[in-house]
């Protein structure tokens, strides 16, 4: 009997499984979009279920700061919040103007939907990571859905703290640098991989294998190469996203810092 329950839950697991690989599973845009999709209504979902947020952080300064740097008072208050007074108020800002003008299910709803979006980028590390690997389009949600279901990042769902937030994007940076890396001295190895495609797919594109293969040279000097014509211009697509990815975070960061109290030493109030 109890041979044949266990037979019978692992087979249900196997059917979940297989039905959310075929609609969730990365094998072509439309599903990326869908588990994209997916996972943001579900954040929602979890945000309005979890109910209204009360931290002490929220009941110190997360609400004051925005309103006050929104309405002008951060530079004539004299610390009300204590030190937090003089944190950087930009993402508190957000918070304050869907608080105080929307009704709270909706906040938690939009909160809970912006914070699930980190998926995005975090499926996009995964994806990258598991370049070789024959069955990342099941692995790569799969793998994101176990970090979504940590005990850090389900405390802090829809809720006014500011780490997943952040980490939208500090995960994109990272999700459009990581392909770069030196393979040997004064060449770079190129960010994506190129795949060929099996013939007789009814026009659907295969993963047959990494056509990228290792060389050995003389001494350590490995390098990359890639059939011809695959990888056409993509090292300077590749090197013209990456400036503008490090331009980008070079502008929010001194955006962070022009602001009256800033994230690097926040309890400098650099407007007075």
């Amino acid at each position: 009997m109890r041979a044949s329950a266990a037979t019978a839950k692992a087979t249900r697991r196997q059917r979940l499984l297989a039905w959310a690989d075929r609609r969730f599973g990365f094998h072509s845009p439309r599903h990326s979009a869908a588990a994209v999709l997916a996972i943001v209504l579900l954040g929602a979902l979890v945000s309005l279920g979890l109910g209204q947020d009360a931290n002490w952080d929220l009941r110190n300064y997360h609400l004051y700061i925005g309103d006050a740097w929104l309405h002008g008072r951060l530079t004539t208050d004299l610390a009300p919040a204590q030190m937090q007074s003089y944190f950087s108020p930009l993402l508190d800002a957000m918070h304050a103007a869907l608080m105080l003008h929307l009704p709270a299910p909706l906040v938690g709803v939009l909160l809970g939907a912006l914070h699930a979006l980190v998926f995005v980028p975090v499926a996009a590390v995964a994806w990258r990571g598991l370049s070789v690997h024959p069955r990342r389009a099941q692995w790569t949600p799969l793998l994101v859905a176990a970090g979504f279901s940590s005990a850090v990042f389900l405390s802090e769902l829809g809720g006014t703290m500011g780490d997943t937030a952040t980490a939208l994007p500090v995960l994109g940076l990272g999700a459009g640098s990581a392909g770069t890396g030196t393979c040997a001295a004064g060449q770079n190895r190129p960010p994506s991989m190129a795949y060929r495609r099996v013939a007789g797919s009814g026009g659907r594109a295969q993963v047959d294998q990494c056509a990228l293969r290792p060389r050995a040279g003389a001494g350590a000097d490995v390098r990359w190469r890639a059939p011809a014509g695959t990888a056409a211009g993509a090292g300077h697509r590749d090197r013209r996203r990456g400036r503008c990815i490090r331009a980008g975070g070079r502008a929010v960061v001194l955006a962070g810092l022009a602001t009256p109290g800033q994230p690097v030493i926040p309890a400098v109030q650099w407007a007075v």
